[in-house]
């Protein structure tokens, strides 16, 4: 997995349960002393037919392959923050995600299979005077 930049931009479209859009930049870095090339990630997606900024999800990551080829199993790393706001509540949470992809990556497309696995760290939820108008003992915080 090597692009061959050292910096890349790229932008994305997911379903991730929604339909969303995303933007992002990679910092390609030569670990020679492993013999491996390390992607530095940031990524920020929003949902696609709203483009509400109180609803994200920005990633800070790595990413790193096991093998020297075409074929790779490609470890990634990242801390999440998502934002969430509707009619009930807002919602805020701080996470860290693990994540396994396998497949084909060539210099231009890849075609992998991927897992993760999120482990939710802080969470902050303030609901709202509708929701509260029917459920008064709510309570907001952590």
């Amino acid at each position: 997995m090597q692009s061959g930049k050292e910096n890349v931009v790229h932008a994305a479209f997911a379903f991730d349960p929604g339909f969303g859009v995303g933007v992002g930049y990679t910092r390609e870095l030569d670990i020679s002393a492993i013999n491996r090339v390390l992607f530095l990630t940031v990524d920020l997606s929003v949902p696609m037919f709203l483009l509400d900024l109180q609803n994200y999800k920005l990633g800070i990551g790595s990413k790193i392959g096991f093998f020297e080829s075409d074929w790779n199993i490609i470890n990634e790393f990242r801390v999440l923050n998502k934002g969430i706001s509707n009619a009930v509540y807002r919602g805020n949470l701080l996470s860290i995600e693990e994540g396994l992809l396998a497949g084909y990556f060539s210099s231009t497309w890849f075609v992998a299979v991927e897992a993760h696995f999120e482990k939710f760290l802080f969470i902050h939820m303030s609901h709202s005077d509708y929701y509260k108008g029917i459920f008064p003992d709510v309570l907001d915080g952590w």
